[in-house]
């Protein structure tokens, strides 16, 4: 990570007369800063380039923002200055809050965004964009993408037994919880003809934020702002609905559901994207869910034992309440959404 030091220095010597810095909260990939100058306000952002993955955020982020100016957006953040090589970014600031109370009104925002995104999928700014975190273009991306978050789970099992042997085997109940949902998944694609090798063509993948959600909004000036693109690129329809319905914190709540028909109307019911896919990816998306809960048992490092299992029983507890509630949601959504709309469709 880059020393904030360093990174202000920078600025001074390109002319930014600072007076004030401040830390603003900020996820794991990524440290965010207010900066103040005479003049302007300002986010200066640092990404983490020591975290070890093979998708750099700082890319993803730039390319996105500058799709997004370049196609004359303006409840985004503007690019004011970039350094690729100590990976940070300043951009503008947006004044306003974050939403707290969901409504109809701020659920609309978010799909009405979301659906004028696609209209730059051919314009000659989106070519350069990446693919979106979490997506891959066949369904066998998604279940080895679930494997592959179980083994590294698995790989702390051994210290965390040591640490404390009781959650320990919890732990092993809920990943064998959720390897058994992964094999009925594999069942029903089998039952139902579902060709997991299926690469999703061009023309029916989206445009997305995929970190999306309400966290990602800030409301100020009678306006909808949206933020956070580390995640953004080229996405499949049905994930970025998993993502909307079933994400445990952010999640649109079901009884504004009905926001979604616009977007499920035109970007999956429209092309060649059976039901059955759909209502697979959404399985495959409350399993994500549930193991993306567990993270910080794997991340969290020179923890106490104490903190550890008070992390590790938290997480737990949080993860197997998800699968709970999310699998009653899951089943609202096929019966009173996503079939009837669908069937509607047809006729």
């Amino acid at each position: 990570m880059n020393d904030i030091d360093n990174v202000i220095k920078d600025l001074k010597i390109f002319g930014f007369n600072i007076f004030k810095t401040s830390k603003l909260d900020g996820g794991i990939n990524s440290t965010a800063f207010k900066i103040e100058t005479d003049a302007e306000k300002y986010v200066l952002k640092i990404y983490n380039t020591n975290k070890t993955n093979n998708i750099n955020r700082f890319n993803n982020e730039e390319k996105f923002l500058k799709f997004l100016n370049q196609c004359n957006f303006t409840n985004v953040p503007r690019i004011i200055k970039t350094n690729p090589r100590k990976s940070w970014i300043l951009i503008s600031w947006i004044e306003g809050e974050k939403i707290i109370n969901v409504d109809r009104y701020f659920c609309k925002e978010l799909l009405d965004f979301l659906v004028r995104l696609q209209n730059f999928r051919q314009s000659p700014f989106s070519k350069g964009l990446p693919m979106a975190s979490d997506t891959y273009l066949n369904l066998n991306g998604y279940f080895f993408s679930l494997k592959d978050r179980l083994f590294k789970i698995l790989n702390r099992q051994k210290e965390l037994e040591i640490v404390n042997k009781e959650l320990s085997i919890k732990l092993k109940n809920l990943i064998d919880k959720i390897k058994s949902e992964i094999s009925n998944l594999l069942e029903f694609s089998m039952v139902n003809k579902i060709d997991l090798n299926y690469v999703l063509p061009q023309k029916n993948r989206i445009i997305s934020q995929s970190d999306v959600g309400f966290h990602n909004m800030i409301y100020g000036n009678n306006e909808v702002n949206f933020i956070d693109f580390e995640y953004s690129g080229w996405d499949d329809p049905g994930k970025l609905v998993g993502d909307l319905l079933l994400q445990p914190d952010h999640k649109i709540p079901i009884k504004y559901i009905d926001v979604l028909e616009i977007f499920m109307n035109t970007y999956i019911y429209k092309i060649d994207y059976p039901n059955e896919r759909l209502l697979l990816i959404l399985k495959l998306t409350r399993l994500k869910w549930a193991l993306i809960i567990l993270n910080p048992i794997i991340n969290q490092q020179g923890l106490s034992n104490q903190d550890l299992s008070n992390l590790l029983e938290n997480k737990i507890k949080k993860s197997i309440n998800y699968l709970e509630k999310s699998l009653s949601n899951l089943n609202d959504i096929n019966k009173n959404f996503i079939t009837k709309s669908f069937n509607k469709f047809k006729t």
